[in-house]
């Protein structure tokens, strides 16, 4: 194991994490892992939890309170809350993160880092597109892992976008319904802005 010197502490994610029990044993371990190196948690290294399973939104309190921090994992939670194969070209389209049930889940986790004083990012697809980012930001993620192709046109878009209006557009997301129309209304928004900044 190698480990960084501050202040680039390693952090360490670990993924496919179901439930407390899994948390449980797979933090030992590492734990276990890095005492035999005279390493510890917390002085040499975090660890935190990559919440990409549905089972682990409904326990994502108790997660909380035992992590050093949390990442989204869009692209497998979306598959997994939906049943979508998003490698199947016939219905990947289904894959879809404007549905309520991804956006509650979302803003559940969100809502518990901050509860639990946790760092909260995102990494995946999710974090590549316009709508994706609208969504994270709106919802209070500050953490984005984002594409090198993808940076500027991002960038571009946070610099130019402000924070708390994005905040009320998913705040009135997550009371709708469908995910048509939350598509719609987040689109409207995307739309005015490349208009008011030429783009």
């Amino acid at each position: 194991m190698e480990v960084a010197e501050e202040p680039g502490k390693l952090q360490i994610l670990l993924p496919m994490v179901d439930g407390l029990d899994a948390w449980s044993w797979a933090s030992t371990e590492v734990e276990r892992a890095a005492a035999a190196l005279g390493r510890s948690r917390g002085e040499h290294f975090t660890l935190g939890v990559m919440v990409e399973l549905p089972s682990s939104i409904l326990v994502i309190d108790e997660l909380a309170a035992e992590v050093d921090f949390l990442s989204l994992g869009t692209n497998d939670l979306v598959q997994y809350l939906l049943a979508v194969d998003r490698g199947n070209p016939q219905v990947a389209d289904y894959a879809r993160i404007c549905h309520p049930a991804v956006l509650r889940s979302l803003a559940a986790v969100v809502t518990a880092g901050h509860r639990a004083q946790v760092p909260v990012s995102c990494c995946g697809e999710m974090a590549a597109s316009l709508i994706g980012v609208m969504i994270l930001i709106g919802l209070g993620v500050r953490e984005l892992s984002v594409p090198p192709q993808d940076l500027a046109q991002i960038r571009t878009f946070l610099r130019r976008s402000d924070s708390r209006v994005l905040s009320g557009l998913i705040q009135t997301a997550l009371t709708m319904s469908g995910a048509t129309q939350i598509e719609a209304m987040l689109r409207e928004h995307l739309s005015d802005w490349r208009r008011e900044y030429g783009r």
